[in-house]
């Protein structure tokens, strides 16, 4: 049967009919946006809706019980009381044993204000503010309200700042994500992700980490390196660990990016020095991170020292005393793990064709060496996660399903509470705490393993222009 023989037997009333059914105009972009705005306040709903009971236990705390909560938030947010009151007052509390010499924080832990700052924040923690002096200007912007409805605030806060960071770790990943990819892993990352649930409750500040650290790898990305230099460089004004990347970029040769990183870095610290005093910045030098370097022997520190530790003998009630020669030990490790991962890199190439994909797997490392590696840390894990995901998904290799399973079992390691549940809840205390840390551990190298697996220097990665070159 032809298309004339089919034609000529339609009916033509029903024809006319046909023709007068309204086509739909309309712009499809805008149809794509309203769909992303809706799908992305459901998800944002159901994400504050999961947080609700933890949310509303700790806000009654803060009104009623300072001492009571077990959070990060009022540390930041009476440290941005004392930034915003100008006086060069300190930020940390070095405690004093009986004889009035002052001890390390490890043994005592710091307290972020002394009885001269309280006129200025209106209050103080039982726990000790001892990150870098810049971090007190985060909860500056949400300092002026109540520290209750403060608390709300910043989930909320973290809530699109994690958002922001899975977006632009997918326009990493991939230039032109497919339209259903966004929404789940956004999902997963908001609503499901263990370490989100324990940042949003702690109210601590490492989804800013993450987020500096995406941004800095996608302005790279798009050749504009002054731009990621400073992501960098605030990144490492909140916590140390964004400072690893400067290693990197040296080894391959982006000396545009390293020169105005450092710019960025003197200009920030300027900035803080101003505000909050030199004091504060040499007692954090000096003191503060010096003895956090050397860690915590504690089973929420989930970093390869703090495995070391946790499975000393001695320190079946933890925390315990830290020996100098452990100390050592755990730094001189984590210095030889950061250079063999850099030597593996320039083995590989000695172009910046990889330099994405290197800065995408690297968080992961610095959680591995990093001497205090807690739960809420490993939310910084988001990007390596995503990215490689979707390498994986796109990737030929033999062997490319063994890493979709090991990408997996470490997802689920890091984003449920089941194996830190049934650990713990055995009698063997000591024992299921190192065995916890050991699978974080383990999940941690995995994850690296399968960076190093995946590396690609395929057309679509990076191609970083010289010095003289668009930044």
């Amino acid at each position: 049967m032809t298309s004339s023989s089919i034609s000529s037997d339609i009916d033509p009333a029903s024809a006319n009919l046909m023709s007068d059914i309204p086509v739909r105009a309309g712009n499809p972009g805008k149809r794509n946006r309203i769909w992303y705005l809706c799908g992305s306040l459901t998800i944002v709903v159901l994400t504050l809706t999961s947080l609700a009971k933890v949310t509303v236990t700790q806000t009654w705390r803060l009104s009623n019980d300072f001492f009571a909560t077990q959070t990060d938030f009022p540390i930041f947010y009476a440290a941005s009381k004392v930034a915003l009151s100008g006086r060069k007052v300190s930020l940390y509390f070095l405690p004093r044993d009986r004889s009035g010499r002052e001890t390390s924080p490890t043994s005592g832990g710091f307290l972020p204000q002394t009885e001269q700052a309280r006129p200025a924040a209106h209050l103080f923690t039982e726990t000790g503010f001892v990150t870098p002096p810049f971090s007190s200007f985060v909860t500056v912007p949400i300092a002026f309200m109540a520290l209750k409805k403060a608390y709300l605030a910043w989930q909320l806060i973290i809530v699109g700042v994690t958002a922001l960071s899975i977006y632009f770790a997918l326009r990493i990943s991939s230039p032109q994500p497919a339209p259903e990819l966004f929404p789940v892993l956004l999902f997963a990352a908001l609503y499901l992700y263990a370490p989100f649930h324990e940042e949003a409750y702690l109210g601590n500040i490492n989804s800013l980490s993450l987020l500096s650290w995406v941004l800095g790898v996608y302005f790279l990305a798009q050749r504009r390196q002054t731009v990621s230099a400073l992501c960098f460089a605030v990144g490492t004004m909140l916590k140390v660990f964004p400072a690893v990347a400067v290693l990197l970029m040296a080894l391959r040769r982006q000396w545009k990016w390293t020169i105005a990183y450092a710019a960025w870095c003197a200009s920030l610290l300027a900035l803080s020095v101003w505000r909050l005093g030199w004091d504060n910045h040499a007692t954090w030098l000096s003191a503060v991170y010096p003895a956090l370097s050397c860690g915590l022997s504690d089973h929420f520190n989930r970093s390869l020292p703090g495995l070391i530790l946790v499975a000393a003998p001695q320190c079946l009630h933890s925390p315990c005393h830290i020996s100098g020669w452990v100390c050592t030990f755990n730094k001189t490790l984590s210095v030889a793990l950061l250079c063999l991962f850099l030597g593996w890199c320039w083995k590989k190439g000695k172009g910046s064709e990889g330099l994405v994909h290197e800065l995408c797997v690297l968080p992961m490392v610095c959680l591995l060496i990093s001497p205090l590696s807690w739960q809420a840390h490993f939310i910084v894990a988001a990007l390596p996660l995503t990215y490689l995901w979707i390498r994986c998904r796109k990737s030929g290799l033999r062997g490319a399903k063994v890493d979709v399973v090991l990408l997996m079992l470490a997802t689920l390691t890091f984003g449920t509470v089941v194996p830190e549940a049934t650990l713990l809840s055995s009698r063997h205390t000591h024992l299921s705490a190192v065995a916890l840390v050991a699978l974080w551990v383990a999940a941690t190298v995995m994850t690296i393993w399968v960076g190093l697996r995946t590396y690609d220097l395929g057309p679509d990665a990076l191609e970083t222009a010289p010095m003289g070159g668009p930044h």
